[in-house]
């Protein structure tokens, strides 16, 4: 704004910019003891180990597709592969 004041530039950049919308309120339950959705499967673990497991599981899974690959009997896509692999455990 400072360099706009400067060039006599101001009102234009200001009527050029848009205005700011404030967000609207997330809907929240009045009871805190409603039910939440269903978390991780394995609830000890904190996020950062349930990240690193997710991890060490996409990598396993992603190894499995490469070596169908190139074997020459991968059949559909990573994204139909991955699918089933990741949901088995």
């Amino acid at each position: 704004m400072v360099l706009l004041a400067l060039f006599g530039l101001e009102g234009e950049a200001a009527a050029a910019t848009p205005a700011i919308q404030p967000r609207a309120p997330v809907a929240r339950s009045a009871d805190p003891a409603a039910p939440r959705p269903s978390g991780p499967a394995n609830p000890e673990l904190d996020q950062s180990s349930r990240n690193v497991v997710a991890r060490a599981r996409m990598l396993e899974c992603g190894h499995q597709w490469s070596n169908l690959k190139r074997a020459g009997t991968a059949s559909g896509t990573w994204k139909d592969f991955s699918r089933g692999c990741l949901a088995q455990r």
